[in-house]
């Protein structure tokens, strides 16, 4: 019977995959938007920080964390400031 392998989890409880970067896709799950979404905010902006290293587009699990805090409001009077 094979080994299974042990899933390997950083201090802060997220893969060490996902610490160098996730891809598009993958960024668009964990925010919980359509990938198209994902694509049109980083052309027009306002869209999380990424990295484009050659050809991949790579998102840090902590910018998306900040940008998903950005988002918070307490009410509409709060989205012009």
């Amino acid at each position: 019977m094979p080994k299974r392998r042990k899933k390997m989890v950083a201090k802060n409880n997220v893969s060490p995959l996902l610490s160098r970067g996730m891809r598009v896709r993958d960024a668009a799950k964990y925010l919980g938007i359509p990938e198209n979404s994902l694509n049109q905010l980083r052309s027009t902006g306002g869209g999380p920080l990424y990295m484009k290293i050659g050809r991949r587009i790579l998102y840090d699990v902590h910018d998306l964390d900040a940008w998903i805090k950005a988002k918070k409001f307490k009410s509409t009077a709060d989205y012009a400031s």
